[in-house]
């Protein structure tokens, strides 16, 4: 059975380019949300958390008995709190509907391998460094929104944001409102 955020408690959003990055942990935190409405989004930063919040964290409480976690920077988790990561992904693989749910951004390397031996998912995200995979980005976020760009077009707009990924997207966004053009011409 493949892994999903359904039947996976934890799962790590490695690397790539940083707003798509934010943008699949967003979304992943929103579908536990959505499969659990009973549980708390709890926010935790692994450069300040320490094993004690995380293991609080993921504990039932007076609101609830499971919660989703958002666990940000955990390239910077000191090894007691990676540890209790790594032992809470063991334990939670026997139970995942009894669990909580674990979203881990992570900007590096160090964890990742544990974590998923240990059973956690991991959701890569496209590091969008080259043009190509850039444009591929700009037609994707047209086909989205049920449009199309004409190629020119979407070269203009990789040349003037390319490297702005955030920007690009926004902009995408606004010509699909703006205009009716299908498909989005240069001019």
């Amino acid at each position: 059975m493949a892994k999903t955020a359904a039947n996976v408690p934890v799962t790590v959003v490695p690397g790539g380019d940083s707003y798509l990055n934010d943008a699949r942990t967003k979304a992943l935190c929103a579908q536990a949300l959505k499969a659990r409405p009973d549980a708390e989004l709890i926010e935790l930063d692994a450069t300040s958390a320490d094993q004690y919040a995380f293991d609080e964290a993921v504990s039932p409480s007076l609101l609830s008995d499971v919660a989703v976690v958002k666990l940000v920077n955990l390239q910077n988790a000191d090894e007691k709190l990676a540890e209790a990561l790594v032992t809470y992904t063991k334990q939670a693989a026997k139970d995942p509907n009894g669990s909580s749910v674990v979203i881990c951004q992570h900007e590096g390397r160090k964890i990742i391998d544990q974590l998923v031996k240990a059973g956690a998912r991991k959701e890569d995200v496209p590091d969008l460094k080259k043009p190509d995979a850039q444009l591929n980005f700009v037609f994707g976020e047209f086909e989205k929104r049920g449009r199309r760009v004409e190629p020119m077009a979407a070269q203009q707009l990789v040349s003037v944001l390319g490297g702005k990924t955030g920007e690009l997207a926004a902009m995408c966004e606004q010509l699909c409102f703006d205009f009716d053009d299908n498909p989005m011409g240069l001019d």
